[in-house]
């Protein structure tokens, strides 16, 4: 009989076998104790994966749809996808459902050198901020200039409520690269020109920290870096006024 596992009944000879490998061990045989405390840890464990599970859902409702990149926007689509869904709040949560409407911030690209850093740098912005529909286009196909033969530059627009509440000329996000953070790079500083700039209508507040996917512990590092980015833009003069171009396909409605 086998010394470790009384309840076995072995001979010699098969523990000698099995003293070389020729057979295979005897597996321990599991106490009661044993069973119940396993079974508690997998009904724990279950208990656990589904109230995640629920939790995530909560969250995934309350927040609402989650974009992280531009929607893209053509003059087909540009009064469904922009005035039409400023005016009536898609999401869920609060904080999102601002009396009037919601924000939708536009970016139309014109071709020229400037456009691919205007791009990753409006792509970065909806990254920063997921909840938010940032939406982008072409300028010569959406804006029609005043001026005969000149073409719209690329502009940043912001809509609430169905109407166009700033139309600035994108160019201006780029007048902040030489602005003091050695640590971040030239689409982050296009990046933050541009939260900026959207942030500047008054009594307006497009973009807030509560829309965006940093932690707490960061938030000194945003509001600090708001603040110098901001300060730059004043001393650039920049603002929220700049000249006005209509929509290419309805010449009466002004921006």
């Amino acid at each position: 009989m086998s010394s470790t596992h009384p309840t076995n009944i072995t001979t010699e000879w098969d523990d000698l076998q099995r003293k070389h490998g020729n057979l295979p061990k005897i597996v321990p045989q599991k106490t009661s104790e044993q069973e119940s405390c396993e079974l508690v840890e997998a009904l724990e464990f279950k208990l656990l994966r589904e109230a995640r599970l629920a939790r995530l859902k909560k969250q995934m409702a309350q927040t609402g749809p989650i974009y992280a990149a531009p929607v893209s926007v053509t003059i087909e689509n540009f009064v469904k996808e922009v005035t039409e869904a400023s005016k009536c709040p898609q999401a869920s949560d609060e904080s999102l459902q601002i009396a009037g409407g919601i924000y939708i911030p536009v970016l139309l690209l014109h071709d020229g050198p400037d456009k691919p850093l205007l791009k990753q740098g409006w792509q970065q912005l909806s990254r920063r901020y997921p909840r938010v529909k940032f939406t982008m286009g072409s300028a010569m196909q959406i804006l029609k200039s005043s001026t005969p033969n000149v073409s719209a530059p690329s502009s940043i627009l912001l809509y609430f409520g169905g109407t166009c509440i700033l139309q600035k000329c994108a160019s201006a996000a780029l007048e902040v690269h030489g602005y003091d953070y050695a640590t971040r790079d030239i689409i982050d500083r296009v990046a933050d020109a541009m939260e900026i700039i959207l942030n500047s209508v008054p009594g307006h507040v497009a973009l807030s920290l509560q829309d965006s996917d940093s932690d707490d512990s960061n938030l000194d590092d945003e509001n600090e870096r708001r603040d110098g980015c901001s300060k730059m833009l004043e001393k650039l003069g920049i603002s929220s006024s700049d000249r006005c171009y209509t929509l290419s396909f309805s010449r009466a409605t002004r921006l």
